[in-house]
């Protein structure tokens, strides 16, 4: 007779043969693990890469405007007449936050990368 292909019956009673041998189901399988680790690789890096992308425009807009107030209150111009002590903490707060910030998240969002997802 000869070696014939494993047949499996289901519920209503049709035969079914098994398309491939067992090892190549588990190559594939594999295989279609790593195609959804890496999709999910691929979002993450996405992500990160908006987040980098908004940081690094925001921030310094956000610098240059606080820049642009002092300017123009020095200058008087716009007719800008803020006090010096809200100058002073607009300046001493403002600049240092943003710069910490833009630090803590970039820090957040890159230099993670070495705990198991």
């Amino acid at each position: 007779m000869g070696w014939q292909m494993p047949r499996r019956i289901n519920k209503e009673g049709k035969e079914l043969l098994s398309p491939k041998p067992w090892f190549i189901r588990e190559v594939e399988r594999e295989q279609a693990r790593e195609d959804i680790q890496l999709e999910t690789q691929r979002a993450k890096l996405r992500e990160r890469r908006s987040i980098s992308i908004i940081l690094s425009v925001a921030i310094p807009i956000l610098i240059a405007l606080t820049l642009a107030i002092i300017v123009c209150d020095g200058m008087n111009l716009l007719g800008l007449d803020i006090d010096t002590m809200t100058i002073n903490i607009l300046a001493g707060t403002v600049i240092p936050e943003a710069l910490g910030l833009i630090a803590i998240a970039l820090r957040g969002v890159w230099w993670h990368t070495n705990t198991k997802d």
